[in-house]
């Protein structure tokens, strides 16, 4: 059975993750694993993962394939998202491999040659990785001024039921968003709306609605101890009868 073909490039050598066993030939599977055509789910060079099942496959841990993947990203060769599926407790992944052309052609015909790929502007995985930074994973959002804060923190603190310690709160929501972004193998922006949803979900929760919210923890309390992955119940109010 004729399942297609991909190329390998000697250039490959030149990669700093090439010697680094695990994560290259993870690289390599997910490269072979991409699909070859749009299917209305998944685009061209797209390709869904468990890391459950790979770490299964691999023989290693979770926490492992998400250092892999973290490595693939840091040098510019894939980017990711988490896709939650319904009714389940695993979370599945996208892995869009960057420059899929460069591995892929079309078929019949050359549709990346090297001639064109001398051509084609110079982007090494350090310059992608650079360019990703600005708006990436591994972004650090920077206080430009005193008392001013980033518009996704902003966006949490106005989702969390208590504004009170706000410097300190912002101390632990970025530690929360670079734990959960490692975690769950997503971008920085990703883990942010992760916890702005949490919180909105605490926000309805019976800790935070029980005697006029007063036992809901300080902002900086709850994410360092990580309530974050708490599963929260909702208070469900009585029907009002009318006589």
């Amino acid at each position: 059975m004729n399942r297609g073909w991909v190329k390998d490039w000697r250039k490959a050598e030149d990669n700093p993750l090439y010697w680094d066993i695990g994560p290259w030939h993870l690289f390599c599977h997910l490269i072979r694993s991409a699909k070859y055509q749009d299917t209305g789910e998944l685009s061209r060079g797209q390709c869904l993962i468990n890391c459950h099942n790979l770490a299964k496959c691999y023989g290693v841990n979770r926490s492992t394939i998400h250092r892999w993947l973290d490595k693939l990203r840091k040098t510019g060769l894939i980017s990711s998202r988490v896709v939650v599926v319904p009714n389940r407790a695993t979370r599945n992944i996208v892995v869009s491999v960057i420059n899929y052309e460069t591995y892929q052609s079309d078929e019949g015909g050359d549709a990346t040659s090297p001639q064109q790929a001398r051509n084609k502007p110079a982007t090494s995985p350090q310059q992608l990785y650079k360019k990703e930074g600005k708006k990436g994973r591994r972004e650090e959002e920077v206080l430009p001024a005193k008392h001013t804060y980033p518009d996704t923190f902003q966006s949490w603190w106005r989702a969390y039921p208590l504004r009170k310690g706000k410097r300190s709160a912002l101390t632990a929501w970025k530690r929360a968003r670079r734990s959960v972004a490692d975690e769950q193998g997503v971008e920085l922006s990703e883990a942010a709306e992760y916890l702005r949803s949490k919180a909105r979900a605490f926000a309805q929760s019976d800790d935070a609605t029980r005697d006029g919210g007063k036992y809901i923890p300080h902002p900086a309390t709850w994410l360092n101890a990580g309530r974050y992955d708490d599963e929260e119940t909702t208070i469900q109010k009585p029907a009002i009868r009318f006589e």
